[in-house]
């Protein structure tokens, strides 16, 4: 096994690789768990508005207002001048 010359040890800054890692090491475990704090709050929300009434009311009208919007946006009214041929164009608003 080949030890590594103080030169090839250290990184930017003349900072030891090891120390580096180690510290990157440590942000990507803070992170990690404030992501999972983070979900866990989340749940905790979404948990709370499912056990309200009031809440998955509003939760259940603001999905159906959200389907009717994309329904009536998915199928434009047909244009009553146009024959119909069997023939569908592709229109191009622009």
């Amino acid at each position: 096994m080949t030890r590594m010359s103080e030169e090839e040890e250290t990184g930017p800054e003349s900072e030891p690789v090891g120390d580096a890692a180690a510290a990157a090491l440590s942000h990507l475990q803070a992170a990690a768990l404030e992501l999972i704090s983070a979900g866990r709050s989340f749940l905790d929300a979404a948990d709370s508005a499912l056990r309200n009434d009031e809440s998955m009311s509003k939760i259940v009208d603001s999905l159906a207002d959200l389907g009717r919007d994309v329904v009536a946006r998915a199928a434009p009214p047909p244009d009553d001048d146009e024959p119909d041929d069997g023939y569908e164009g592709i229109r191009i608003d622009g």
